[in-house]
């Protein structure tokens, strides 16, 4: 798991310095997912929802998180 929180620190880098990068947010959120940390998965799945509403993958994991909680 040491790894995955290492990326979490380098992901949450990133995403102070540009907040909208959807390729961050989407491997930041499935870091979250793999630690069962389900609520932040889905806020930044939610983000992305935000930049992009049609984002059918976001949608639809969003939906899979909540059947999963």
């Amino acid at each position: 798991m040491g790894e995955y929180k290492k990326a979490l620190t380098n992901l949450n880098d990133l995403l102070e310095i540009e907040k909208n990068d959807a390729f961050a947010l989407r491997y930041r959120e499935e870091t979250y997912l793999i630690l069962n940390e389900y609520e932040k998965s889905k806020a930044d799945l939610t983000t992305l929802l935000k930049i992009n509403k049609d984002d059918e993958w976001a949608t639809k994991a969003i939906e899979a998180i909540e059947r999963r909680v």
